[in-house]
């Protein structure tokens, strides 16, 4: 204990300091559209540290925008804690920047106390982005689609954005819809969008009707005309059947009192249902049964359904079990078998007794490995003062 107390002292005496800095703003990710020469001016606020007074701070930019950003102020000396400032910048872009965008991050940042060089700086951030268009017309598109329950329509939606500098006059296409082989499996007609400004963007949308089609996996591909300019979007989605599986239970009990049985179930349904299981275990003898709580499984999830069970009247052995799970309106049954075992040993393993208090053997390793790093600075630091007085 002597050692570990010894050790704490010494991490409190040789941590560096470690400060929290903020910024604000109304907008902390402003978005800009380019245009040749233009000048954009903005304004954030600093906050300082919240528990030290006296720090000095500063203000810089870093990134592709670095290099035309001016600020009015870069420097603030000893500022009261938790203080608001005011950070006014200057962005003054060239004629022309690669496309398709240019971003920098402006960040305030506070100094160690006296000016020293050991400390725990932190620095607040905003990203400033310009969006650059290409030239001409440079159309993206994106398909969308959903799950859906068996012989439901699938609403498809195409969102399209125009990323160049010229006005896209028209987009039509289809999507088409395939089975895991990829065999063609029918088409929809998307609805034409018109006049997509640079930058600008807009939805195309077709129903496909998946009446006759299986449960499983299908994907679909999106083929869209902009200007002639030809493109594709791949999508994948799930056709559901409103059925549950028993995927896995409880294998083990033991004999004697209420007992956990777990079951584990998985829909295969895109909705969520109402959902409860009835165990039985039983043999020609002896039968004991329960039921679960009413719970919702959610679409498409795996979830565990827990059973109390009575073993009380079971001998060590092996007997049937039958697992029955209600849903809207339906059930799904499972047999197999159970193992009931003797009731273990009162004993409590080493393992399983909690420790009264104190640090765990992880935590005093942590601790003694920082004091260890902690030591080796101080010393460095030390040896290099010591050769300057030399």
């Amino acid at each position: 204990m002597k050692i570990l107390a010894l050790s704490l002292l010494l991490l409190c005496i040789l941590t560096p300091l470690v400060f929290s800095t903020g910024i604000s703003g109304g907008d902390l990710a402003p978005v800009i559209d380019f245009t040749p020469n233009m000048k954009y001016d903005f304004t954030f606020t600093g906050i300082s540290d919240r528990s030290n007074s006296g720090l000095d701070y500063d203000v810089y930019a870093r990134g592709s925008l670095a290099a035309y950003t001016t600020f009015d102020q870069t420097v603030w000396k000893s500022l009261k804690k938790d203080e608001q400032i005011a950070i006014v910048g200057h962005l003054s872009l060239p004629a022309s920047l690669p496309p398709p965008a240019q971003d920098e991050l402006v960040c305030f940042r506070n100094g160690c106390p006296g000016g020293g060089n050991i400390c725990g700086t932190s620095a607040a951030c905003v990203r400033i982005t310009v969006r650059v268009p290409y030239d001409g017309i440079f159309p993206v598109i994106s398909l969308a689609a959903s799950n859906v329950n068996q012989d439901a329509i699938e609403h498809f939606v195409v969102n399209m954005h125009n990323d160049g500098k010229e006005t896209v006059n028209h987009c039509s296409g289809s999507v088409d819809v395939y089975n895991i082989d990829r065999k063609k499996l029918g088409d929809a007609v998307l609805s034409n969008i018109d006049a997509i400004q640079s930058f600008g963007g807009g939805s195309m949308k077709a129903d496909f009707d998946t009446n006759g089609l299986l449960p499983g996996n299908y994907f679909a591909t999106a083929f869209v005309d902009c200007d002639s300019q030809k493109l594709e979007s791949n999508a994948s989605f799930r056709i559901g059947e409103l059925k549950v599986i028993v995927v896995d239970y409880t294998k083990e009990l033991e004999a004697g009192g209420l007992k956990r049985f777990t079951t584990n179930i998985e829909s295969g349904w895109n909705d969520p249902l109402s959902t409860y299981v009835s165990v039985r275990i039983f043999d020609e003898n002896t039968s004991v049964s329960g039921r679960s709580p009413t719970d919702v499984l959610d679409s498409w999830k795996r979830q565990n359904f827990d059973t109390a069970l009575d073993t009380t009247s079971l001998q060590p052995k092996e007997y049937n079990v039958n697992i029955a799970v209600f849903y809207a309106d339906k059930t799904t049954t499972a047999e197999g078998k159970v193992r009931i075992i003797a009731p273990a040993s009162n004993m409590t393993s080493m393992q399983e007794i909690p420790k009264s208090g104190g640090f765990s053997t992880t935590t005093l390793t942590i601790i003694l490995v920082i004091v260890v790093i902690m030591l080796t600075i101080f010393n460095v630091l030390l040896a290099l003062y010591r050769k300057k007085k030399e």
